[in-house]
């Protein structure tokens, strides 16, 4: 009888020794990008709040290597995807255009994908880079967004760089928070997280347009 208790007993630990979770490395299957990584992206499709609708598929590549313990976990130019998650057009009667998006995954060059631990949310824009030179006004911004309470609290992954450049290069610098060189757009706080506004015409970025993407942080954590 003895035995049987002492085997019993065992057995009962057993489990939460093996419910112990894995900490997971870039590389390894099943891999997220956890919260507060920054990812420098590049559209590589125009988005027009007149034409977009919710769901459509939002396409941009990755502007900076990403690098993890001195590695490139993924290099420039890897497809980063996402979704317009709520969007609003100009009319006559109410001026106001409203864009929210996030991202979801990069798609490595192999096909492989990784995927975000949470939505990627955009926290900074500027004109595409050669365009961003020639502005003159650059100096006078980033101006700070308020961002939201809810999946949108952003925090610094210091593990993974991919945040190096600066706006001299006429590149935004990962830090940069806000609309840089778009005249009348600005971020403001949404209760799901930033979104882009203009308070008269339509929101539409072109081909080549830089964003500052970071993994959200739950509320809570």
């Amino acid at each position: 009888m003895k035995i049987i208790t002492m085997v019993s007993l065992a057995l009962f630990a057993l489990p939460a020794v093996c419910q112990e979770p894995k900490v997971l490395n870039p590389g390894d299957p099943g891999y997220k990008l956890p919260s507060g990584v920054t990812v420098m992206a590049e559209l590589t499709k125009a988005i027009d709040a007149k034409k977009a609708a919710v769901g459509d598929e939002v396409q941009a590549k990755v502007e900076q290597d990403m690098v993890y313990e001195g590695k490139v976990m993924v290099p420039v130019d890897s497809k980063i995807v996402g979704h317009v998650r709520a969007v609003k057009a100009s009319s006559k009667d109410d001026q106001e255009s409203r864009l929210r998006i996030e991202f979801e995954k990069i798609v490595l060059k192999n096909g492989s994908e990784m995927p975000f631990e949470f939505p990627g949310l955009v926290v900074a824009v500027a004109p595409e880079r050669r365009e961003a030179l020639n502005k003159s006004n650059l100096s006078d911004l980033p101006v700070k967004a308020e961002l939201g309470k809810a999946a949108d609290r952003v925090n610094a992954n210091p593990n993974i760089q991919g945040a190096n450049s600066g706006i001299n290069a006429g590149l935004l610098y990962g830090t940069a928070r806000g609309v840089i060189g778009f005249k009348g757009l600005e971020l403001v706080e949404g209760p799901e997280g930033p979104v882009i506004v203009a308070k008269k015409n339509n929101i539409k970025f072109d081909y080549g347009t830089q964003m500052v993407l970071i993994v959200a942080t739950p509320a809570g954590k």
